[in-house]
Protein backbone atom coordinates (compact mmCIF):
# COMPACT_ATOMS: atom_id res chain seq x y z
CA UNK A 1 0.00 0.00 0.00
CA UNK A 2 1.09 3.28 -0.81
CA UNK A 3 0.28 6.63 1.41
CA UNK A 4 0.94 10.04 -0.01
CA UNK A 5 -0.44 13.29 -1.02
CA UNK A 6 -2.64 13.30 -3.92
CA UNK A 7 -1.04 14.31 -6.78
CA UNK A 8 -3.11 15.28 -10.36
CA UNK A 9 -2.76 11.64 -11.71
CA UNK A 10 -4.79 10.41 -8.67
CA UNK A 11 -8.10 12.64 -9.05
CA UNK A 12 -10.29 10.27 -11.19
CA UNK A 13 -9.31 7.11 -9.07
CA UNK A 14 -10.65 9.47 -6.13
CA UNK A 15 -13.49 10.42 -7.94
CA UNK A 16 -14.74 6.51 -8.63
CA UNK A 17 -13.67 5.86 -5.08
CA UNK A 18 -16.27 8.82 -3.90
CA UNK A 19 -18.62 7.66 -6.46
CA UNK A 20 -18.45 3.88 -4.90
CA UNK A 21 -18.77 4.82 -1.42
CA UNK A 22 -22.26 5.29 -1.69
CA UNK A 23 -22.59 9.38 -1.65
CA UNK A 24 -25.30 10.19 -3.84
CA UNK A 25 -27.57 11.62 -1.18
CA UNK A 26 -24.90 13.99 -0.63
CA UNK A 27 -22.78 14.10 -4.09
CA UNK A 28 -25.04 15.63 -6.02
CA UNK A 29 -22.68 15.69 -9.48
CA UNK A 30 -21.94 13.98 -12.26
CA UNK A 31 -18.85 12.20 -12.37
CA UNK A 32 -17.05 14.60 -14.41
CA UNK A 33 -18.54 18.00 -12.27
CA UNK A 34 -16.86 15.55 -9.52
CA UNK A 35 -13.25 15.30 -11.16
CA UNK A 36 -13.51 18.64 -12.08
CA UNK A 37 -14.52 20.15 -8.52
CA UNK A 38 -11.34 17.78 -7.38
CA UNK A 39 -8.73 19.25 -9.82
CA UNK A 40 -9.92 22.72 -8.14
CA UNK A 41 -9.03 21.72 -4.58
CA UNK A 42 -6.65 24.69 -2.79
CA UNK A 43 -3.61 23.00 -1.83
CA UNK A 44 -2.05 26.26 0.07
CA UNK A 45 -5.44 25.76 2.53
CA UNK A 46 -5.85 22.22 2.57
CA UNK A 47 -4.08 18.80 1.98
CA UNK A 48 -5.25 15.73 0.55
CA UNK A 49 -3.59 12.07 1.74
CA UNK A 50 -4.34 8.87 -0.23
CA UNK A 51 -3.89 5.21 0.65
CA UNK A 52 -3.29 3.75 -2.88
CA UNK A 53 -2.80 0.04 -4.34
CA UNK A 54 -3.95 -0.19 -7.44
CA UNK A 55 -6.53 2.34 -7.27
CA UNK A 56 -7.29 4.70 -4.40
CA UNK A 57 -8.71 2.95 -1.72
CA UNK A 58 -8.97 5.82 0.99
CA UNK A 59 -8.17 9.66 1.74
CA UNK A 60 -8.62 12.36 3.93
CA UNK A 61 -8.63 15.65 3.43
CA UNK A 62 -7.71 17.89 6.40
CA UNK A 63 -8.57 22.13 5.59
CA UNK A 64 -5.43 24.41 7.72
CA UNK A 65 -7.79 27.11 9.52
CA UNK A 66 -6.15 30.64 11.13
CA UNK A 67 -8.21 31.99 13.99
CA UNK A 68 -7.74 35.31 15.59
CA UNK A 69 -8.29 33.42 19.37
CA UNK A 70 -5.44 30.77 18.83
CA UNK A 71 -1.89 30.81 18.83
CA UNK A 72 -1.30 28.38 15.97
CA UNK A 73 -3.26 26.82 13.17
CA UNK A 74 -6.03 24.19 13.85
CA UNK A 75 -7.02 21.27 11.35
CA UNK A 76 -10.07 20.13 10.61
CA UNK A 77 -10.59 17.21 9.03
CA UNK A 78 -13.54 17.24 6.79
CA UNK A 79 -13.34 13.80 5.35
CA UNK A 80 -11.76 10.53 6.00
CA UNK A 81 -12.99 7.14 3.96
CA UNK A 82 -11.43 4.08 3.36
CA UNK A 83 -13.08 1.53 0.82
CA UNK A 84 -15.14 -0.98 2.53
CA UNK A 85 -13.42 -3.78 0.83
CA UNK A 86 -10.35 -2.02 2.76
CA UNK A 87 -11.34 -1.29 6.25
CA UNK A 88 -9.74 -3.00 9.19
CA UNK A 89 -6.31 -2.59 7.83
CA UNK A 90 -4.82 0.14 9.94
CA UNK A 91 -5.61 2.07 6.39
CA UNK A 92 -7.35 4.67 8.56
CA UNK A 93 -4.71 5.04 11.15
CA UNK A 94 -2.25 5.79 8.84
CA UNK A 95 -3.65 8.60 6.97
CA UNK A 96 -4.89 10.15 10.47
CA UNK A 97 -1.08 9.75 11.10
CA UNK A 98 -0.03 11.63 7.68
CA UNK A 99 -2.06 14.43 8.46
CA UNK A 100 -1.27 14.85 12.79
CA UNK A 101 2.22 14.42 11.07
CA UNK A 102 1.66 17.73 8.63
CA UNK A 103 -0.43 19.36 11.41
CA UNK A 104 3.06 19.40 13.96
CA UNK A 105 5.17 20.22 11.20
CA UNK A 106 2.72 23.91 10.99
CA UNK A 107 3.03 24.74 14.16
CA UNK A 108 -1.12 23.51 14.79
CA UNK A 109 -2.85 23.91 18.35
CA UNK A 110 -4.55 21.06 17.14
CA UNK A 111 -6.91 18.94 15.13
CA UNK A 112 -10.71 19.22 15.25
CA UNK A 113 -13.62 16.73 13.15
CA UNK A 114 -17.11 15.84 13.31
CA UNK A 115 -18.03 12.25 13.05
CA UNK A 116 -22.18 10.93 13.00
CA UNK A 117 -23.05 9.04 15.95
CA UNK A 118 -24.40 6.66 13.30
CA UNK A 119 -21.25 6.11 11.92
CA UNK A 120 -18.97 2.75 12.07
CA UNK A 121 -16.30 4.76 12.98
CA UNK A 122 -17.89 6.32 16.27
CA UNK A 123 -19.34 2.75 16.94
CA UNK A 124 -15.47 1.83 17.19
CA UNK A 125 -14.48 4.38 19.27
CA UNK A 126 -12.04 4.85 16.39
CA UNK A 127 -10.72 8.65 16.70
CA UNK A 128 -11.03 8.43 20.58
CA UNK A 129 -8.74 5.58 20.31
CA UNK A 130 -6.93 8.49 18.35
CA UNK A 131 -6.53 10.23 21.36
CA UNK A 132 -9.41 12.36 19.79
CA UNK A 133 -11.88 13.93 23.14
CA UNK A 134 -15.42 14.18 22.44
CA UNK A 135 -16.38 17.84 23.22
CA UNK A 136 -19.74 17.29 25.14
CA UNK A 137 -20.34 20.38 25.96
CA UNK A 138 -20.65 22.13 22.42
CA UNK A 139 -23.37 21.88 19.58
CA UNK A 140 -22.63 21.86 15.59
CA UNK A 141 -25.14 24.20 13.59
CA UNK A 142 -25.84 23.86 10.21
CA UNK A 143 -27.61 26.28 8.06
CA UNK A 144 -28.12 24.63 4.61
CA UNK A 145 -27.96 27.51 2.02
CA UNK A 146 -29.46 25.61 -0.74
Amino acid sequence: MEYRKILPGDIEALADLLISLKFSRIIKLSRAELVTKLEQLDLQKSSTYIAREDTVVGYINVHWINYYLFPGTEGYISELFVHEDYRGRGIGSRLLALVEGEARQRNCVRLNLLNSREKESYARSFYENHDFQVRIDFVNFVKSLQ
